[in-house]
């Protein structure tokens, strides 16, 4: 692995320890907050994309870890959108 897919995969991580941080500190209704989930959603976002910028061999270095998924997230349509 590279210096750049370390430097991609701390940054990832530190990404999704921030979301799960959000979530923990508002409590167990943070996905009714409009705040707290957007901040949520944008850096689990961030995490996917992160991940699309790793290479391969890069991604290896975590093996059994669903990259395929979380390269593939995207925001949900919204209830009553068109």
């Amino acid at each position: 692995m590279n210096a750049r897919d370390r430097e991609g995969l701390r940054v990832l991580l530190e990404d999704a320890e921030i979301a799960l941080r959000h979530a923990a500190e508002y409590g167990a209704g943070w996905h009714r907050d409009t705040r707290t989930r957007d901040a949520v959603a944008l850096r689990v976002l961030q995490v996917g994309e992160r991940a699309k910028k790793v290479s391969a061999a890069g991604l290896l270095a975590v093996p059994d870890f669903p990259w395929k998924r979380v390269k593939g997230m995207h925001l949900p349509e919204r209830e009553g959108s068109s």
